[in-house]
């Protein structure tokens, strides 16, 4: 099964602590990323996973 890891940007590069920030703008960017990924796979028959 394919898998994907999208990172967003974090203020300053902390990540996996409470000082971690994203803007919002950045979030969005990344769900847009994400959306556009997830839109390519549903159009693309040898990419959709199989029962």
């Amino acid at each position: 099964m394919p898998v994907v890891m999208m990172f967003a940007y974090s203020s300053g590069g902390l990540s996996h602590c409470k000082e971690e920030d994203t803007p919002e703008p950045y979030l969005r960017q990344t769900i847009e990323a994400f959306l556009r990924l997830v839109g390519h796979v549903v159009h693309a028959p040898d990419l959709r996973v199989r029962p």
